[in-house]
């Protein structure tokens, strides 16, 4: 069976692109993570995906000098590693329309947030102090 393979965006710890990365393996899903990109050479998601044997690479924004070049190295990396899916898992970045666009159908975005109600980061916990019940 042929694997699809995905590119996964990260900025931080990587929790999520590590909950990612164990659904596919404990349920021998037939999708293979060919990149992890962050745009933080000191995200913890990097040492995650080293000691899985995931190709990762750090592009940080301050290396570009504008949005437009840093969005082109990143897509440049996904095509290189010829993604199919592009899964943004705690990246904490607002991509252009352009880059998006350029994703039709083809990205997801894993967000923390309980939107519209509760944004940021810990929205379920600010749901729960809040008395929210369903």
């Amino acid at each position: 069976m042929t694997k699809r393979k995905i590119g996964v965006l990260v900025s931080g710890r990587g929790s999520n692109f590590q909950a990612v990365a164990d659904k596919i393996k404990n349920e021998n899903l037939p999708i293979e993570i060919a990149v992890v990109i962050s745009d933080s050479p000191e995200a913890y998601a990097l040492q995650r995906a080293e000691k899985l044997g995931i190709p990762h690479v750090a592009i940080a924004r301050q290396d570009y000098p504008d949005k437009a070049s840093f969005e082109a190295a990143i897509d440049k990396r996904l095509r290189e590693a010829e993604v199919e899916l592009v899964v943004l898992a705690g990246f904490m970045r607002i991509l252009s329309a352009d880059f998006v666009n350029s994703w039709y159908h083809k990205i997801i975005n894993i967000h923390p947030a309980l939107l519209p109600s509760f944004t940021g980061l810990d929205a379920q916990g600010q749901a729960l102090n809040y008395g929210v019940k369903i």
